[in-house]
């Protein structure tokens, strides 16, 4: 044994002829500019400034996360509504112990010794405290402060590298190219021109402006039967509404109230059943949230047994209920979202997640955070750049709900592939649980927040750029992207095909993603490819974006948008998102936008819960697979009205099928109720 070190004694002189090997670095990401808004400071960063570095470490399994998901939520499946169980879905995605282990010895190796290091439950990330200097030789990059122009600042460098031996382990690692950056949506609000109330014009800057993390934006089966799928429906009729409500029902082209909605849609007289397990959630983040006496004022005019009741609210990572500053930018998101969710539902509770601290913010992954408390890590979020992180996080404080509606969203740009395609992955585990994911797809068309496009030929964007700019997590292939319909002009709810895409004040969010690729699950990797042939699955997506492109190919070529025609399509389909009577510091006023259509949607899904729950079977959980079956086809009423313009240009037409204004067209209740409860 101590010849070995007298070995390397002799030889140490001759360095030259026997160099020590080093395993070649490969580069993990980059990006050549940083997202609209943020400016590198000049002033160099403390070498000895610490923050704490978040590695992702890959998991195994998630090349079949496709194909399980198919098979609990593919209409045909005999595995249809056979939910996952969290300890299983932690069991089946674990990263591989060797994962682990060689990232360990790699940061031992440069200097980072073991007792520094904490690992999540679930091994999916290593997580330590560095300084500026150890994390720039670590991963052979350069560090630097970036100031956004609202003020915050963060940390973040423009490529970052690793061992060759170790990047197989690694899905990402943060900080280092993400940015927190979504922005609230403008100008979608306008005085209620209520009857009894004065009118005015729209409000480009509605109160008071703030820095709110916010972007308003979501094979055919036997035919059923009613005996087969008798949806629990009054024997009143919508003519008997009407009679009973007509001047409101005759007014939906000006105010959509809940009563109109719920007409539009077919369920006004659904009787609701009830169940404890069925559980409705709002997500919001810092500095939204409602206000009691803007509710309360809401439902003395629609819903007056509503008064005084409340969602139950859970408080994420140092959120809380404001109830000092009032104004749009503070409450204006946030009474909208939950006066919907608790008026198309009620008595049924809605849980309101309310996340972020005024310090800190919150985000997504905070929000999974405290959903999974295995999606943690032990001391923090899961990305302390695009995550802010807590000392104490809230990690599985949550219950799961059966649906989740957000009214948030990024530009797909502002993130890296592999950040969104890490919380995308989540999206699907909830998915197997049964969880029913729903995003709003945006109020700017083709463009991303604030009506922002790609400059072309550059991966920067401003308002003057052409090239179309997607919305994330809409983009997600495990999340339903919902954008937003409105009556056509003069119209009633009553007439055949009474609903456009929306136009007035806001666009629906649509168009092709740039990150990820069509949903595929025709080939299942569960099965050898040899024994696999299209019709192992139907697909989920596919078809329809065949289908898109073969009768309504856009005049536009690659350098406006992502013409592939193998990148995922969104929106998955629509609601109405217009005219929205909403509260606001105390003040009647209207508002638009796919953040309306997403939780209107959610106490749809909701319901249908209610319904397959009072038969013994198990929630919806993820909704697309089934939705663009052919079976379903009938359950929605197809927009072939309107556009979605942006990037200074006229975005895509809705047209006949599947389109990205639209995505399916609107629901009609009754009809995707019964489908649903006729599955297994």
């Amino acid at each position: 044994m101590l010849l070995i070190p007298l070995a390397g004694v002799l030889f140490a002189t001759s360095a030259v002829a026997f160099p020590i090997a080093t395993p070649k670095a490969v580069i993990v990401e980059s990006r050549t500019s940083p997202p609209l808004a943020w400016t590198r400071s000049e002033l160099p960063l403390d070498p000895q400034a610490t923050f704490q570095l978040s590695i992702g470490l890959a998991q195994q399994n998630l090349h079949m996360l496709e194909a399980e998901l198919h098979k609990v939520s593919d209409p045909n499946s005999a595995s249809y509504g056979r939910h996952w169980s969290p300890k299983k879905v932690v069991d089946f995605f674990a990263p591989h112990e060797a994962a682990s282990n060689d990232v360990e010895n790699w940061l031992v190796s440069n200097g980072i010794r073991i007792s520094r290091h904490t690992i999540s439950p679930n091994r999916a990330w290593v997580k330590m405290n560095v300084t500026v200097l150890e994390a720039e030789r670590l991963l052979n990059t350069h560090y630097s402060e970036f100031v956004h122009d609202k003020g915050h600042s963060t940390i973040a460098c423009d490529s970052y590298s690793v061992p060759e031996n170790i990047r197989e382990h690694i899905d990402m690692i943060s900080p280092t190219l993400h940015f927190d950056a979504p922005e609230r949506t403008e100008g979608h609000m306008k005085r209620a021109s209520i009857p009894g109330l004065s009118t005015s014009d729209t409000l480009e800057d509605i109160l008071e402006d703030t820095t709110a993390p916010v972007d308003r934006l979501a094979a055919a089966l036997v035919p059923v039967t009613p005996s087969e799928a008798a949806a629990p429906f009054s024997e009143a009729s919508p003519a008997a509404s009407r009679t009973n409500n007509s001047a409101e029902l005759e007014n939906c082209g000006q105010v959509s109230t809940p009563l109109c909605l719920k007409t539009l849609y077919g369920y006004a007289d659904y009787q609701i059943i009830g169940n404890e397990s069925n559980a409705y959630a709002i997500a919001e983040f810092f500095p939204q949230s409602y206000v009691a006496s803007d509710l309360d004022g809401f439902f003395a005019e629609y819903n007056p047994a509503l008064i005084g009741v409340r969602p139950t609210t859970f408080l994420i990572d140092g959120g809380f209920i404001n109830d000092t500053f009032q104004s749009f930018g503070f409450n204006g998101e946030s009474n909208l979202d939950v006066v919907i969710a608790m008026s198309q539902i009620y008595p049924l509770n809605v849980s309101l997640y309310q996340v972020g601290s005024a310090e800190k913010g919150g985000d997504f992954n905070n929000l999974l955070d405290a959903i999974d408390g295995e999606y943690c890590t032990y001391e923090g979020g899961d990305d302390p750049v695009q995550d802010p992180s807590y000392d104490h996080p809230d990690c599985g404080t949550v219950p799961r709900p059966s649906v989740i509606s957000s009214s948030y969203a990024f530009n797909e740009g502002d993130l890296t592939p592999a950040y969104e395609q890490r919380q995308c992955n989540e999206f699907g585990k909830l998915g197997l649980m049964g969880t029913t994911i729903l995003y709003s797809s945006g109020d700017f068309g083709v463009g991303g927040a604030g009506g922002t496009c790609y400059t072309e030929g550059t991966t920067e964007y401003s308002s003057y750029g052409t090239k179309f700019n997607p919305s994330f997590p809409s983009t997600c292939p495990f999340a339903t992207g919902i954008g937003a319909t409105q009556l056509k002009p003069g119209g009633t709810i009553y007439d055949p095909n009474p609903e456009k895409a929306i136009y007035e004040y806001i666009t629906s969010g649509g168009g092709f993603s740039n990150v990820f690729p069509t949903p595929d699950m025709s080939r299942p990797v569960y099965l050898p490819e040899t024994t696999c042939t299209d019709k192992c699955l139907p697909q989920y997506q596919k078809a329809a974006i065949k289908g898109y492109y073969a009768n309504n190919n856009p005049p536009y070529d690659s350098s406006i948008y992502n013409n592939s025609q193998q990148t995922r399509g969104f929106p998955d389909f629509s609601a109405n998102g217009a005219f929205y009577p909403v509260v606001v510091n105390g003040s009647d006023a209207l508002l638009f936008g796919t953040s309306a259509s997403s939780p209107l949607v959610g106490g749809m899904i909701t319901l249908i819960n209610d319904a397959r729950l009072a038969v013994n079977k198990s929630t919806v959980g993820f909704i697309n697979p089934a939705i663009y079956s052919e079976a379903f086809v009938p359950a929605f009423n197809d927009i072939t009205e309107g556009s979605n313009p942006g990037c200074n240009g006229d975005g895509f037409n809705s047209t006949i099928g599947w389109d990205p204004v639209t995505g399916l067209g609107t629901p009609y209740v009754p009809k995707l109720m019964a489908l649903f409860l006729a599955l297994p």
